[in-house]
């Protein structure tokens, strides 16, 4: 896989896991509506409606004969992986198997003084400016200072970031690893042998990705002082916070095999048209 292409999918997922608290489908029943609250609320709706732009600017212009075809396809893929698609997916899968008392426990949460300020800053997490502050910049995590940074990566620690991190960008590897984001193999053996090699390297780059992540979060939560994230963290802690992230973790997981889907169904139709070999 081209390096920039990794490291543009890991800020992504990184930014993902950092609000985590908060295929094929057939199409959605009648929503609960504590579910669709629960989305709007946290900030995963605005999340979800930035993820296409998200993940679309990480394929290299070099694909693309132009910008004119870079646009076209940018436009058919936000009309395969619309937001309102994306959604229609995330639904779904919170309402398997749902828990409504930990789910109004996580409502009861959101709609409170703290709950409503994360929500607000969930809801940005994915726009173009946040992202470009992950992969561009350190300042925030290098300004802060030891016992800030102390509670950051309990935060961290609370929401499993490496774990998650890790399970997402090997999914990643394993849809795109034989598509036009990457060199194409000669043979089926050549291309196991070079996505286990991918993988194995993102397991033993936790030094960066621990950079990377307390960027992350030092730039998303630099509006809430240390005892807000005390207590933003001590909610993730509760029952109904770790149940939240696994359902919330289970959702992103199936929205993010939808778009890589579309996008490499897109690349490999683009090919052709373009001549490319």
């Amino acid at each position: 896989m081209r390096p920039n292409i990794s490291s543009r999918l890991t800020v992504i997922i990184v930014v993902i896991a950092a609000v985590l608290t908060l295929v094929q489908f057939t199409s959605a029943q009648a929503q609960d509506p504590l579910i669709t609250k629960v989305i709007r609320i946290s900030g995963l709706r605005g999340q979800l409606q930035n993820m296409p732009t998200a993940f679309l600017m990480t394929i290299p212009a070099d694909l693309f004969l132009d910008n004119r075809s870079r646009s076209d396809f940018n436009t058919r893929m936000k009309d395969e992986i619309s937001p309102e698609n994306l959604i229609e997916i995330f639904e779904e899968t919170l309402s398997e198997n749902i828990d409504n008392d930990k789910l109004n426990q996580v409502i009861k949460f959101y709609e409170s003084n703290l709950g409503r300020k994360v929500g607000r800053i969930q809801n940005d997490a994915l726009s173009t400016y946040s992202i470009r502050v992950v992969r561009e910049g350190r300042k925030f995590a290098t300004a802060i200072d030891d016992d800030r940074t102390r509670i950051l990566e309990r935060l961290i620690d609370s929401l499993r970031i490496y774990q998650t991190n890790l399970m997402y960008r090997k999914l990643i590897v394993r849809l795109i690893g034989s598509t036009g984001w990457s060199e194409q193999p000669k043979s089926e053996d050549t291309r196991e042998a070079k996505l286990e090699s991918v993988e194995n390297s993102l397991g033993r780059d936790s030094d960066s990705l621990r950079q990377m992540a307390l960027t992350c979060f030092a730039n998303t939560y630099k509006s809430l002082n240390d005892s807000e994230l005390v207590s933003l963290t001590e909610f993730y802690e509760t029952q109904a916070g770790i149940w939240f992230q696994d359902r919330v973790s289970r959702a992103f997981e199936k929205v993010i095999i939808k778009i890589i889907g579309a996008l490499d169904q897109g690349l490999r139709n683009l090919r052709p048209k373009d001549n490319r070999n």
